[in-house]
């Protein structure tokens, strides 16, 4: 991976073996180690690493295939324009909306995975292999029962290739490069955070011939040149989580603080935060939604009315849970990058702090009803011109045409 300025190269491989940075790594220099560069390596580092992998993988998992009815449909010859889409990955619910989306617009989309992360929901096809979350015999039992139910000649039937930047099979990811090369297949990398800040997986040299886009703003500073990526905003189905979901609004508001993982969400500071306002007498409910199924928690921002979300100015940027929470008209605080709001979030409602402003801005929401009142709509319109899936889905659809 080439050094930046952003932060030292990890091999991913020797930095887990170590819990951390390698006796010749940079970080380990005591002169070095406590310096902002290595500090923001190691947080990042940890913001990704998952020693309980195969703990956490259900042993008693099995492949998964299309319906007898949908493999028939996959085989069969369709209409000109009509797209054949597998979205694959594990580390992001974005493709399950776009999915469904595409189905609605006539075409065939399916959605693969292939290991036992608890991201993974809505999949179509499950191929219930992996080296790093199931032993050998799991893995070689799986790879029997894929060839048998016919996942892995199903896999080859799609024309487009939306992959998500977990997404690959071999440890080389020269999967990725033979679809396009020796198949003549469409293929598209969508990177989603750590597999570019982290581990740096877009720096492969086969990668640069394939089109590639980035789900957050902050991925294009980690372009290893310029226009290597495409900035696609993350689509959310507005009207299913408006019609699923109750609002409530309250004059003495509940703040909602719903951390996937509290090294980069910030959580350290939004219960600082809490617990100072509660030690200044401010009246307010709070809810810390965590490792909650995704209804459930769609139902807590509901009850809601203030949404602290990604408090990391390493980052600055929000994400699924903020977007939602600005669909069911909640009023969202976040620490935002002032340039993206420049850019790409022109016209964000979002309320714009930083770990040291959080108290001071939710003094005065909690106190001013009738902002978070008018604020409303604001939150509705934005969230649905950017990152409804309708016209999400319509960015990449002229993205694979590119690819």
């Amino acid at each position: 991976m080439l050094l930046d300025d952003m932060r030292y190269p990890i091999d991913k491989k020797r930095w887990e073996r170590y819990h951390g940075p390698p006796p010749d790594h940079p970080c380990s220099d005591p002169a070095l180690k406590d310096s902002e560069k290595c500090l923001r390596t190691v947080r990042l580092f940890k913001s990704a690493v998952n020693y309980g992998a195969r703990e956490q993988a259900d042993p008693s998992e099995k492949p998964t295939c299309l319906p007898s009815e949908e493999k028939r449909a996959l085989r069969s010859k369709t209409e000109k324009d009509t797209l054949k889409v597998l979205h694959c990955g594990t580390g992001t619910s974005s493709q399950v909306p776009l999915r469904n989306q595409q189905r609605k617009d006539g075409h065939i989309a399916d959605v693969f995975v292939h290991t036992g992360t608890n991201k993974k929901q809505g999949f179509d096809i499950n191929l219930s292999m992996s080296p790093y979350e199931f032993n050998w015999k799991h893995n070689i039992l799986s790879g029997v029962r894929n060839v048998i139910n016919g996942n892995l000649r199903d896999l080859l039937n799609y024309e487009v290739y939306h992959l998500y930047h977990d997404a690959f099979l071999l440890p080389n990811r020269k999967d990725i490069w033979w679809l396009k090369k020796y198949l003549g297949k469409k293929v598209l990398l969508d990177w989603r955070g750590q597999g570019v800040r982290v581990w740096g997986f877009h720096t492969l040299p086969w990668f640069k011939d394939i089109k590639q886009t980035c789900a957050t703003p902050d991925l294009l500073d980690y372009q290893q040149y310029e226009g290597q990526f495409e900035w696609v905003p993350i689509g959310i189905e507005v009207n299913k989580i408006r019609e699923s979901v109750k609002s409530e609004f309250h004059e003495i508001p509940t703040i909602i603080h719903s951390p996937s993982n509290r090294n980069t969400k910030g959580t350290v500071h939004v219960l600082k935060a809490i617990k100072q306002l509660r030690k200044d007498k401010y009246k307010f409910d709070f809810i810390l939604n965590e490792k909650q199924p995704h209804d459930v928690t769609l139902r807590n921002f509901g009850k809601s009315d203030i949404c602290v979300g990604w408090m990391d100015p390493d980052f600055g940027i929000y994400a699924k849970i903020e977007m939602e929470n600005m669909a069911l008209g909640n009023t969202v605080c976040a620490t935002i990058r002032e340039d993206f709001l420049k850019d790409q979030f022109k016209g964000c409602p979002i309320v714009n702090v930083t770990p040291d402003s959080l108290v001071k801005n939710l003094r005065w929401l909690i106190e001013d009803y009738d902002f978070r009142k008018k604020n409303v709509k604001k939150n509705i319109d934005y969230v649905t011109r950017m990152h409804d899936i309708v016209p999400v889905s319509r960015k990449f659809y002229k993205v694979y045409k590119e690819c």
